[in-house]
């Protein structure tokens, strides 16, 4: 296997498939005052900029 995927990709993986587990709906609906994004909509960027930092 890839060390890359081994020693990084993995770990990311990890920490997002552990972080599905320990959030709620109610979790990801949550949202600071002001004009601050939900909690879910936070992980949707980082999961796109993660998608196109992977396929770049």
């Amino acid at each position: 296997m890839n060390s890359l995927f081994e020693e990084e990709i993995r770990g990311h993986h990890s920490m997002r498939d552990h972080l599905l587990t320990v959030v709620s709906e109610a979790d990801l609906a949550y949202r600071l005052p002001g004009k601050n994004p939900t909690l879910g909509q936070l992980l949707v960027e980082m999961g796109d900029i993660q998608g196109i930092y992977t396929h770049s």
